[in-house]
């Protein structure tokens, strides 16, 4: 009797395993995880083979901060001198592109980035910083990865899509598996191109098949900002079009031009 009881409760187990566990996905979030985001594109920096695009944001202009040192301080401490930050930053501007590639299972973080910078300095690019594991920083993670993975809104994703890119790397084990290299080089039709490319391991979660569906995959955020000048998109009112306003009616708005109170002379921090 005994022995039979024991057979029904490890059968039991064994029947409910998968519904507790991570062995059922269903299958809308593996789609996702096997397509390119709509609208998503290759960049200057070519993709790892096999991968595909979970997410990817392009700015014409923009400003990227290139981490040159290692993640110190805490997230938990509001001190200026204990708050989370890098050790040591670069500020471009330029044409960004942000992608978030899933990478082929099977592949490490290693073999991933080491196919990335063997590709880039072919091109003649040089190192301008690089980290793996713990020497990122106690809360790299936290200040890179987790602050620069997409989080898109809006029509253009589904929402298995929306959900699995707002979780890709907000569960990696920094100290285990993670990697980042920041370098930049110039291009033989002008112009700097800066890449980072930080690369690390999934490891799940709680956020049920999400969760299940990213564990263990191999990710990389892929930013790449190619030096260049802003477009002026601001407009000059000439002579003509005051004089055409003012016939027209009665007034016209001129911006950047300032007075002293009850005077008629122009002051010389007005726009010329």
């Amino acid at each position: 009797m005994r022995r039979a009881l024991l057979a029904a409760v490890v059968a039991l187990l064994a029947a409910t395993a998968p519904l507790t566990g991570y062995a059922q996905v269903e299958p809308r979030f593996t789609k996702e995880l096997g397509s390119n985001a709509p609208g998503s594109g290759d960049q200057v920096v070519p993709r790892y083979a096999g991968s595909f695009v979970l997410a990817q944001t392009r700015k014409d202009f923009d400003e990227l901060t290139l981490p040159l040192g290692k993640a110190i301080g805490a997230s938990y401490y509001q001190e200026p001198d204990k708050k989370l930050r890098y050790e040591k930053t670069q500020v471009v501007e330029g044409r960004l592109t942000r992608t978030v590639y899933v990478i082929p299972e099977g592949r490490s973080t290693l073999e991933v980035l080491r196919n990335y910078t063997g590709e880039l300095e072919a091109k003649g690019a040089k190192t301008l910083f690089q980290c793996s594991k713990a020497e990122c920083g106690e809360e790299f993670h936290k200040l890179y990865a987790v602050a620069r993975a997409l989080k898109p809104e809006g029509a253009a994703y589904n929402r298995e899509r929306r959900d699995l890119t707002s979780n890709a790397l907000e569960y990696v084990d920094p100290a285990a598996d993670q990697r980042l290299w920041v370098g930049e080089w110039k291009r033989e039709s002008g112009g700097d191109v800066y890449v980072s490319i930080y690369v690390a391991t999934q490891t799940g979660g709680s956020m049920g098949n999400i969760s299940a569906a990213l564990k263990g995959r191999v990710l990389a955020i892929v930013e790449v900002l190619e030096t260049k000048a802003m477009q002026q998109n601001l407009a000059f009112v000439s002579a003509d079009q005051i004089g055409g306003a003012l016939g027209k009616d009665g007034r016209v708005a001129i911006y950047g031009i300032y007075f002293d109170f009850d005077k008629a002379d122009i002051k010389p921090e007005s726009d010329k």
